[in-house]
């Protein structure tokens, strides 16, 4: 698959820090005004310290914040491990700290769990990823870009957010990213670019006139793109 790069000749958008006075006083996930506190999407733990101070903040109760925590790292890890990622200077500067992460006690079950998952590749290993689980974190970032970008959270009860990815693609039938790419992908890149951490992470978007719905492209490290959606739930099939 062929990596992306930032389009240098196009016009960036590089926006403040989230100014906080904007935002509701309540949890983006579920609404509450108990226990707040700051929420980075992306996750901060995915940009080497020193960290940039443009990272996008919004408010998060702490047990929401919690529950995604675990996820967060798991995504970092993938990151270090994804081919198109894993030689990023950022992500070279980061693999210490994983390693170091992953010796506290606490971390035995993850890197159990990490063991069980790698696969014999000719002389290396391979991850094998769970991806519901990377979803979900890219998910929590397009409902935290959606609140970051509007000053409105997305009502969990009638709404959410989805996402594609390059997997994703690939499962599709044949004529089907080719209509994504005309239909959404073509007309994102053709938004302005926000630019964000000393361009570790870029996303583009649009907001359609129907309420809470929206499309998002978003760049990992100008190299690993998800596309992510708002808009009413689906339900599952019965």
């Amino acid at each position: 698959m062929r990596q992306l790069k930032l389009d240098q000749g196009r016009r960036e958008t590089v926006l403040p820090t989230t100014n906080k006075k904007h935002l509701p006083k309540s949890c983006v996930y579920c609404s509450t005004t108990q226990n707040l506190t700051v929420e980075h999407a992306p996750p901060k733990l995915i940009f080497p310290k020193p960290r940039p101070n443009d990272l996008i903040t919004v408010p998060a109760c702490e047990d929401c914040n919690q529950q995604g925590s675990k996820d967060a790292e798991y995504f970092r890890l993938c990151l270090a491990m994804n081919p198109f990622t894993k030689d990023a200077p950022s992500v070279v500067s980061l693999k210490p700290t994983i390693q170091q992460s992953l010796q506290r006690p606490q971390a035995t079950g993850f890197l159990t769990a990490l063991l069980t998952s790698l696969k014999p590749d000719g002389d290396d290993f391979q991850l094998t990823v769970d991806m519901g689980r990377i979803h979900l974190v890219v998910r929590r970032i397009v409902q935290c870009l959606y609140l970051h970008e509007t000053g409105t959270s997305l009502p969990v009860q009638t709404h959410e957010s989805r996402v594609l990815s390059i997997e994703s693609l690939g499962r599709m039938e044949a004529d089907r990213p080719q209509k994504l790419r005309d239909d959404i992908i073509t007309p994102l890149m053709q938004e302005p670019i926000n630019l964000y951490a000393d361009n570790q992470f870029a996303y583009w978007v649009t907001h359609t006139n129907v309420p809470f719905v929206s499309a998002w492209a978003l760049l990992f490290y100008g190299r690993l793109p998800f596309i992510g959606f708002t808009g009413k739930k689906v339900k599952d099939p019965e």
